[in-house]
């Protein structure tokens, strides 16, 4: 799995599909991003001028759990959405 979380940003990327405007207020703010690799990845550190500091290296997504299971959520939903609409256009068509 590839993961990009941008705080900043409020987006959520999970293997090339994208979620914006998920609330990412619980990760620090010095966290210009969290990038996950399959079963490795890194936390990119920026300074109060938003100045690349550091990349710390992690071996597990836990402590972004919560803020994945938001991102699945709201994947589903959409993709819900999306079902439904294509369901009522196709009636609508007939």
């Amino acid at each position: 799995m590839r993961v990009t979380i941008v705080p900043g940003s409020q987006v959520v990327a999970v293997d090339g599909y994208s979620v914006h405007g998920l609330d990412l207020s619980s990760i620090p703010q010095d966290v210009h991003a969290v990038q996950w690799y399959g079963d490795a990845g890194d936390v990119e550190i920026v300074d109060v001028n938003g100045r690349m500091v550091e990349n710390r290296a992690i071996t597990s997504l836990s402590d972004y759990q919560t803020i994945l299971d938001y991102f699945f959520a709201a994947k589903r939903d959409a993709e819900l959405e999306e079902a439904r609409i294509l369901e009522e256009q196709s009636i609508i068509e007939v």
